[in-house]
């Protein structure tokens, strides 16, 4: 990708993680950058993970007794399936794992030209991708979760931008080579229908040509950042309302796109170069199709790009860091660069990295006091 593509994509990164305190968008890993264990996935009293080099599967309890190790084929990824199933993905192939010994069982072998292949598992999917042989693009294969029935087939998919039981969104591009990677000379949005699988609707991207923005379902509509703008598409075809976000002058955003009890609720940042701790972020809530905004909340600390709710505590994800609140506002714990679970019987499991460590740990919520389950010592290069 070149140079202006990816500065982009990083300051993207960065609105992304500055997030509201009435809200939450999806992101369960914090570390962009550190070689760390996988995200653990918790069945009963066993925790498996990937090794940080993404070469074995191991088996650990929640006591910290390693069980099994498996060594895989080649680099894999372990996730849990919508039906409790954990999941391993080695390239094109899908496999259940028995959480007790390892034993793997295969599940679903996609198309072999699949070069990646990942879980959706809001909305049950595998997304699988493969690169042209010119490299001027790729095409995407989006299989249902259960049935393993090929759903899509779409050259020039960059990604899947929303999906659901009912729709998926498809974000397509043409790509522009260069000697540095690529750029997007055009990006655009087609709409299909899950159960019929066909396409509804096709809208342009006209701000900002690259595929990957945020988008969101409020209602029947489609809800979808483009530069400055917001696009309101309806979901099953018709007029597209488009129209420049409300958001303060110089601010970047509209970023973290959600819906909240059927109002879209977006962020606006004015960042502060000199401490961006003290950044300014405006969340808007704001009425679809018309666009017209309800309220506007100005918050001056960097605080969440998720929240979980437990109990009295308040649990919050930003780009590189988790924190712990009461629900007066007062900080319990903070920690650096975490990949965790939902709070699971008042604790949290979590894989991160030290001063040259990968670890996988527990920590327990109303205090802060962790137990590391297992580690290794990586590269961080």
């Amino acid at each position: 990708m070149n140079s202006s593509t990816q500065q982009f994509k990083t300051i993207r990164l960065l609105v992304t993680a500055c997030a509201f305190l009435s809200g939450a968008v999806s992101a369960h890993a914090t570390s962009i950058i550190f070689p760390t264990f996988s995200t653990p996935v918790l069945v009963d009293d066993m925790i498996v993970v990937t090794s940080p080099d993404h070469l074995h599967l191991l088996g650990v309890t929640r006591k910290g007794t390693k069980i099994w190790d498996m060594l895989l084929p080649a680099r894999g990824t372990v996730e849990k399936h919508e039906s409790g199933k954990v999941i391993l993905i080695v390239g094109s192939i899908v496999s259940v794992v028995d959480p007790q010994n390892g034993r793997t069982t295969p599940w679903f072998n996609s198309d072999p030209a699949n070069t990646r292949l990942t879980y959706m598992d809001s909305a049950d999917l595998f997304v699988g991708s493969s690169e042209d042989a010119n490299k001027k693009g790729q095409t995407l294969r989006v299989y249902d979760g259960t049935t393993h029935d090929l759903l899509l087939k779409q050259v020039q998919g960059e990604t899947v931008a929303y999906a659901d039981k009912e729709f998926i969104v498809v974000a397509k591009g043409t790509r522009k080579l260069s000697d540095q990677g690529y750029s997007f000379g055009k990006g655009w949005l087609e709409g299909f229908d899950r159960k019929s699988r066909s396409r509804l609707w096709k809208v342009e991207f006209k701000q900002q040509s690259w595929p990957f923005h945020d988008a969101c379902r409020v209602r029947n509509h489609l809800v979808c950042d483009d530069g400055g703008d917001l696009m309101v598409i309806p979901l099953g075809g018709g007029e597209v309302h488009r129209k420049p976000a409300d958001k303060p002058a110089g601010s970047i955003g509209p970023s973290g796109l959600r819906n909240e009890n059927g109002v879209l609720v977006y962020l606006a940042s004015e960042l502060n170069s000199s401490d961006f701790n003290r950044s300014r972020q405006s969340i808007y809530r704001v009425s679809i199709p018309e666009l017209k905004t309800l309220e506007t909340k100005v918050v001056e600390v960097i605080e969440a790009a998720r929240v979980e709710t437990a109990g009295e505590y308040r649990i919050t994800d930003a780009l590189y860091r988790t924190a712990c609140f009461r629900r007066d506002g007062s900080k319990v714990w903070e920690h650096f660069q975490m990949h965790r679970t939902d709070v699971v019987d008042g604790m949290i499991y979590f894989s991160d990295y030290e001063k040259g460590i990968a670890r996988v740990g527990a920590i327990k919520v109303s205090d802060g006091k962790e137990r590391i389950l297992l580690s290794e010592r990586v590269d961080s290069k």
